[in-house]
């Protein structure tokens, strides 16, 4: 796909469907993570990338309801993501609970399309005060490349 078809978000901009077909379960991603888009649906950390360019893309949702079925995601499963300019499929291979501040949980400076979501952790309440955070990484396996 050239760049040229890409139509670049700006914040707060639905620009892609976020699925995960066996659990019957969609959700719209909107370019940014602030607090007015995580309650109206998935936000794309900024600092990451979309679909299509070889890097990471960093997905996260409120635990209790955008993102409370990422916890049944198992190695194996494939998450998928529609965009304007193509179709991506990502491939399940790891998922836990990790604690601040982190450290090991993503790159962001990888050479590899990863794609990472990532939610407040435990799945049964919602709270600031709460450092854990569950992952669900997934390796694309479709999908055409920007260039």
């Amino acid at each position: 796909v050239p760049l040229t078809e890409v139509e670049m978000p700006y914040v707060g901009q639905h620009y892609a469907k976020l699925e995960i077909k066996h659990l019957n379960w969609s959700r719209n991603v909107f370019w940014g993570d602030n607090d007015r888009i995580l309650l109206r649906g998935v936000g794309q950390y900024a600092g990451s990338f979309m679909p299509g360019f070889n890097k990471p893309i960093m997905l996260s949702g409120h635990n209790l309801s955008m993102f409370y079925e990422i916890q049944f995601l198992e190695v194996g499963d494939v998450v998928t993501i529609k965009t304007n300019y193509g179709e991506y499929e990502y491939l399940v291979f790891d998922y836990g609970v990790k604690t601040y501040p982190y450290t090991g949980a993503f790159d962001l400076g990888k050479d590899e399309e990863e794609l990472i979501l990532y939610t407040c952790y435990p799945f049964t309440v919602l709270s600031t005060r709460n450092y854990d955070r569950y992952f669900v990484y997934a390796r694309r396996i479709s999908g055409p490349d920007v260039r």
